[in-house]
Parts: C-alpha cells; structure tokens; sequence
C-alpha cells in the first residue's frame, strides 16, 4: 500500500531564489518546470543528468528531480537536498517529496491548482484540461477584472472592510459554476 502524504497547500514564491531542476533538456517535464519557474522570476539552472553532481545542491530554495527511472540518484538527491535543507520536488516519486506538483489552471486573474499528493496526477491535469474545455469561451477573466476594479472603487468608497462585504457579494449574485465527472464503468477493479 502506498503510503500517503498530506500536503500543506501552499504556492512558492520563488522570485530571486535559486532553483534547480535535473533532467533532459528535450524532456517534457522538465521544459514545463523550468518555464513555470523563469515565469516566477526564480533564479534558474537547468542540469541534464549525465552533467550533475550532488555537490550542486548547495544554497537552493527548491530542486526539482525530473528522472524517474534512477532510484538510486534519488535517494541520493533526497538525502542531499535534506542535509542542505533545500525543498525537493522529484515527479512521480512522492515519497520523496517535499513539495508536489499541480497542475495549474490560470485564466486571467484566476488561478486554479488541483493536485492528488502525488497519488495520480493524471486525475489532476484532466481536471485541468476539463476546466480548460469548459470555460474557454466564458470571459472570466474580464468578469474577475471588473471585480477587482469594483473592489478597488469600494475600498475607497467604504473604508470598513466588513461594510464592502455586501457589495461585493451582491456583484456575484448569478455567478454559476457546476462541474459533471464520469469514472470509468470498471474503476473498482484497479484496485
């Protein structure tokens, strides 16, 4: 039985700090990662795994560990990485895991994580992929700017916080979200 985590929710602020990821330059994973982590501002060094060395996990804030088929070096990276006291995110290897990847639905102001604590991230990115499906061709992103900038009028317009409360809610009266899941018809036979 696998063992699981309960992880703190939480986003990073990476900007400015050092970050490493280990993996191929063409892999998928670590092409994502590293663009997730420039857009944060993070201080990126991308190492292919033929080139790395333990002794590059100095003063990080975060590595990331995108070869999954080396134990032996993740154990390694793990060890390091607690020694040093540097954040560890090695994909698809959770017992490992400092922190675990979602996956990410951004749309304007809006920004969605769903994740699995490593459990199944294809649950999470077709979640994603649903979300993304589903309200493409609704303008929430115009809807939530014209939130903030009532926000905004209000905050000025009514200083106490617990009087903007009404005003605020009465601006999402109407505002709707379903979602509709189908499991496969066998999903209690992959037990």
């Amino acid at each position: 039985m696998m063992t699981t985590h309960n992880y703190f929710p939480v986003a990073l602020n990476v900007k400015g700090k050092a970050c490493l990821v280990i993996g191929e330059a063409h892999d998928k994973e670590t092409l994502q990662k590293s663009e997730r982590l420039r857009e944060a501002g993070a201080q990126l060094t991308v190492v292919p795994p033929a080139n790395f060395s333990l002794d590059q996990i100095q003063d990080q804030f975060l590595v990331i560990f995108c070869v999954k088929t080396d134990p032996t070096l993740t154990e390694e990276i793990a060890a390091r990485c607690k020694e040093k006291r540097v954040l560890l995110c090695a994909i698809d290897q959770p017992a490992y895991c400092d922190v675990v990847n979602v996956s990410i639905y951004d749309k304007g102001r809006l920004r969605m994580t769903m994740g699995t604590g490593g459990a199944a991230p294809a649950i999470s990115r077709k979640i994603r992929q649903g979300l993304e499906e589903s309200l493409k061709e609704v303008p929430l992103d115009e809807y939530l700017e014209t939130l903030a900038e009532l926000r905004k009028r209000l905050e000025h317009e009514i200083p106490h916080p617990p009087n903007r409360i009404p005003h605020l809610l009465k601006a999402t009266e109407g505002f709707e979200f379903k979602a509709h899941v189908t499991l496969p018809p066998d999903w209690r036979k992959s037990k």
